[in-house]
């Protein structure tokens, strides 16, 4: 029973070491200016799509993309 016991939390020590000394995988290096801008011009006018887009569209995307929208969207005033 005792032996068990140890032979337990020894492999659970050994897969804690594990876990803590597996490296970390890397940052992706930060955008410069003109790679954003690229990256905005591909997208189109994406802040429009989003303005238009049925509540139930909008919510699904927010979904796929794993936000949680904290507040109600922005809307400009006509």
């Amino acid at each position: 029973m005792v032996t068990g016991w140890i032979s337990e939390v020894q492999n659970q020590r050994r897969q804690a070491s594990e876990v803590l000394n597996a490296p970390r995988p890397q940052r992706a290096a930060r955008m410069s200016p003109d790679q954003i801008a690229d990256m905005v011009g591909q997208l189109g006018d994406i802040v429009t799509v989003l303005d238009e887009a049925d509540p139930e569209d909008l919510a699904e995307i927010y979904r796929q993309l794993g936000l949680r929208p904290t507040a109600t969207p922005w809307r400009p005033c006509s």
